[in-house]
């Protein structure tokens, strides 16, 4: 098993053990808007655009929110992101 499988099967795991049962669509919902999110804290990194960003914890949280929302995506369709 790869590290994706490990880490997909780990939020699969999770989903169940806390009773999210999210649908298909929620999931692709939830995946945009942590996209959003994350797009935001870039933003404000950067002042806009109008400085170097200076990335903190907040970009690293966010990240992990897509990425977590990303893999119950690929649950939610039976994708295998190994």
């Amino acid at each position: 098993m790869g590290y994706l499988n490990e880490k997909q099967e780990k939020v699969a795991e999770f989903c169940k053990r806390h009773g999210w049962n999210s649908t298909l669509e929620y999931s692709t919902l939830d995946l945009v808007s942590e996209v959003g999110e994350l797009a935001k804290e870039v933003i404000l990194a950067s002042n806009y655009g109008t400085k170097k960003h200076e990335f903190g914890k907040n970009i690293e949280l966010e990240l992990g929110d897509c990425l977590f929302s990303l893999f119950c995506v690929a649950n939610g369709l039976g994708i295998d992101l190994e």
